[in-house]
């Protein structure tokens, strides 16, 4: 896949989107680094890069619209980034988001600083934790993929999540069968095929 199959794949997935030139060049980068990387160090199941598009660099995309809701204030948590997805590619459709990519993966983490350089995206930090040892300071928004469940992705994280800021978690569409307390304010389709969805929920102040 070269740069103008990689532009028409995106595309067609999703026909309105609005990326520039070097943004179409930093994701097809960072779809073949991280596939080059992942030969030696394995940090992603997708071995090949149709499936890697399909279910990193597209699966991620789906949160364009959704991005377009934050203001450049907002801070933001990509917990159980594995080696950069979402966080990267929200990193590259909004330069100016402050965003935090987390994992307890070193090679993956490592993967991330050396994109993050590369692609000289100064709106990343990385922390290498388990993110209940991570105390750092709050955000507005955490976002979780294909980490863990729903209660435990609350429970491991709330401690980083402003009073009244905002969980966004992409779930399957098995979501609704697991047990917790609560209901998202907004279930948001991301994608048809395969399903996904946008849980949003925002944490209630204990002041």
């Amino acid at each position: 896949m070269n740069l103008n199959q990689f532009i028409q794949t995106v595309k067609l997935a999703y026909p309105n989107i609005s990326l520039s030139d070097s943004q179409y060049q930093s994701l097809y980068w960072l779809t073949q680094e991280c596939l080059r990387w992942s030969a030696v160090h394995n940090l992603t199941s997708f071995k090949t890069i149709d499936r890697f598009v399909d279910g990193h660099i597209i699966d991620s995309l789906s949160l364009c619209d959704s991005l377009k809701r934050i203001s450049k204030q907002n801070t933001m948590l990509d917990f159980g980034t594995g080696a950069g997805f979402p966080g990267l590619v929200i990193a590259i459709l909004k330069p100016d988001l402050t965003i935090c990519l987390l994992d307890n993966n070193y090679k993956k983490i490592a993967f991330v600083n050396h994109a993050r350089a590369q692609l000289k995206l100064n709106n990343v930090t990385t922390v290498c934790k388990n993110i209940q040892d991570y105390k750092g300071e709050a955000f507005d928004i955490i976002t979780a993929r294909a980490v863990s469940s729903i209660s435990e992705i609350i429970d491991n994280s709330k401690h980083l999540l402003k009073d009244d800021g905002t969980f966004w978690l992409l779930k399957g569409p098995n979501w609704q069968q697991e047990q917790w307390a609560g209901q998202p304010q907004d279930v948001i389709t991301l994608r048809n095929d395969p399903k996904r969805f946008l849980l949003v929920m925002t944490k209630v102040s204990t002041g």
